[in-house]
């Protein structure tokens, strides 16, 4: 049970979400995309072992939603109902240490392959190499408010001694929202902790290694003269 709960926070901070439908009981529901199939049956073995559940095809619907997902559904349970009371007091969910602190090592992979990122920046040095020259590890916390992300960075230093900060981002089109930064030696430390449960194909969320994008070049580039 306590694995479960570990696993069950991760996937909450992350893109799991739970919820009641109408029905007595409560329900995890989990989406995503065509490209990110195989993650969510990585999921659906994780949670096998405690519920039933089915998963759906989500066809295009027009241009707003032009892309096929696919939805993981458990089936109702008195155990996810006790869950949502915790997670969701006043019908919204809500960061709060009373879940933060069932978050395993494990759940903190998935919350970070659900919401992490590590975003390189390139450019030419002064002997005209290209190069990475700054690396930038992020939860994309936005959903959450500053006094949650400001809960997170404490829980995060307190339970895996990790330091991070609040960045505070503002856009026209959204508002202030906030994100938080994982400072670059608790970024190495985190990938090594979670390491063994990062699944195929998201390697490159924990690649702090100086190789250049492999899209674009093979080893060092120099700049034209």
């Amino acid at each position: 049970m306590d694995r479960f709960k570990g696993i069950l926070s991760g996937m909450l901070l992350g893109d799991g979400s739970l919820s009641y439908g109408g029905g007595a009981n409560a329900f995890l529901r989990i989406q995503h995309s065509e490209k990110q199939l195989d993650y969510l049956l990585y999921k659906s073995k994780l949670i096998e072992p405690m519920f039933k559940f089915h998963i759906a095809e989500i066809k295009p619907s027009g241009p707003k939603n032009p892309n096929t997902n696919y939805s993981l559904k458990t089936h109702r349970d008195k155990f996810l109902t006790k869950i949502i009371k915790i997670v969701y007091p006043k019908g919204k969910k809500k960061v709060t240490t009373e879940w933060l602190n069932w978050l395993t090592v494990e759940g903190l992979a998935l919350w970070y392959m659900d919401d992490g990122c590590l975003v390189k920046s390139y450019s030419y040095n002064k002997s005209g190499i290209w190069r990475i020259y700054r690396r930038v590890c992020e939860f994309s916390t936005q959903g959450f408010t500053l006094e949650e992300n400001q809960l997170l960075i404490k829980f995060l230093k307190e339970k895996f001694d990790l330091d991070c900060k609040v960045k505070k981002t503002t856009m026209k089109k959204y508002g202030t929202y906030y994100k938080i930064k994982v400072m670059t030696p608790s970024a190495n430390k985190m990938f090594e902790m979670i390491k063994p449960y990062i699944i195929p194909g998201m390697e490159y969320k924990i690649n702090m290694e100086n190789n250049l994008s492999p899209n674009k070049y093979n080893g060092y580039q120099y700049k034209k003269k």
